[in-house]
């Protein structure tokens, strides 16, 4: 926990340094300072709402981030739950009414490793699905599972970004499996592994999980296997529509997976 002298130190940097989310040096120890962000307008999740009705895929309907204090409020709360359940996550040294301040991690998250590390991407990939199954074990859910948000140091995988709680809105069963759609979705397209074993490989950790979570996931390949019959190729198309087409392949072969075995 931070020291009333330090806590001090940091808001005198609040006069110069505007940025939402920053990281300072407090008495040789660095720390990710983050404050209060300003309510998401509610007409950015209309689209996502229209989708999961269409689709009739309750995985795409948004959490709401209610931002400002509520915000706050929620991400504070969800590290001392997830802390205290034993999920690798930004330790809290302080939280005040308008900021509050966790754990400097470094600057490598999965992305960086997956495209810069010194094993293949498959290595990372196996480790976060590991770990994002011990967070589910421990029945316990994260809020945007995108790889960019999974930390990466001395050789362990940590979770960061709760200002959401999915669980409130959809139930743990349904905030389990959004958690592997937007880790698979982010992801897929850079592991070097056949599609094949890709599969096998997933289907490893996804047979591990609760049956409900299970055919939860599998249920993807219905509302979202279509995505698989877009360009592979990156150009001209863009990156995301190559990581939609990776993962909806993906997912309809661990569809196949999960009905072989049951």
């Amino acid at each position: 926990m931070l020291l009333p002298s330090q806590v001090s130190l940091i808001e005198q940097q609040f006069v110069t340094e505007h940025a939402r989310v920053f990281v300072t040096n407090v008495d040789g120890q660095k720390v990710v300072v983050k404050r209060q962000e300003i309510a998401r307008p509610a007409w950015r999740y209309v689209i996502l709402r229209a989708c999961s009705y269409l689709l009739g895929e309750p995985l795409l309907m948004p959490a709401h981030v209610p931002g400002g204090a509520a915000a706050q409020t929620i991400e504070v709360s969800r590290i001392k739950r997830l802390t205290t359940a034993g999920v690798p996550v930004p330790q809290l040294l302080h939280a005040s009414s308008e900021w509050f301040a966790i754990e400097y991690l470094g600057t490598s998250n999965l992305r960086d490793k997956m495209l810069h590390g010194e094993h293949p991407a498959s290595y990372y990939w196996e480790q976060a699905l590991n770990a994002i199954l011990d967070v589910h074990k421990k029945g316990q859910n994260l809020s945007q599972s995108f790889f960019r948000n999974l930390m990466y140091d001395k050789g362990q995988v940590f979770f960061i970004d709760f200002e959401d709680d999915p669980e409130q809105s959809m139930g743990l069963v349904n905030a389990q499996s959004r958690d592997w759609l937007f880790f698979l979705f982010s992801s897929t397209w850079l592991v070097e592994l056949s599609n094949d074993a890709k599969a096998d490989l997933l289907w490893r950790y996804i047979k591990q999980e609760r049956p409900e979570v299970q055919a939860s996931v599998v249920h993807l390949a219905r509302t979202t296997g279509w995505l698989r019959f877009l360009p592979k190729k990156r150009k001209p198309w863009g990156r995301d529509v190559m990581a939609a087409q990776a993962y909806a392949q993906l997912i309809v072969g661990l569809k196949d997976k999960y009905y072989k075995a049951n």
